[in-house]
């Protein structure tokens, strides 16, 4: 999958740098040092690490459950981009963290268990709203 966006993406910007008359913009990044650097650790850190570790928690771990948590990347992501980097938090990414929760935790657990976790999880939702609505 990286393999094909990386083709993929490559020759859109080189089809694009063409058409501008601009082949050598396509290789400009690659004077600045910090983009190395990012290609580096995105490459090494990100993909590398993230493929050996993926690969030592099969031993001890269903493969089922860990594509389960695979998910909570997603929530993950968004949890860091909000405490990191400064970013909205609006209504739909609490949605969306809750589908990705009740999904991944839903699948672990028989449908009782679910909806109880569920109706928890709506309960925190329509408590957090009150408590929104008369803080002002």
């Amino acid at each position: 999958m990286n393999f094909v966006g990386f083709v993929f993406f490559n020759i859109l910007s080189i089809s694009n740098h063409l058409i501008n008359k601009n082949i050598s913009g396509f290789f400009t990044p690659f004077t600045n040092v910090n983009y190395i650097l990012s290609l580096l650790f995105l490459g090494i850190c990100c993909s590398l690490f993230t493929a050996i570790l993926n690969a030592y928690a099969l031993k001890s771990i269903p493969a089922i459950t860990i594509g389960l948590l695979n998910n909570l990347s997603t929530i993950v992501s968004i949890l860091a981009g909000v405490l990191i980097l400064k970013e909205d938090f609006n209504w739909y990414h609490l949605v969306g963290i809750i589908i990705v929760l009740i999904g991944t935790v839903g699948f672990n657990f028989d449908r009782r268990t679910m909806f109880i976790i569920a109706g928890i999880m709506l309960l925190f939702v329509v408590i957090r709203n009150i408590y929104k609505v008369f803080k002002g």
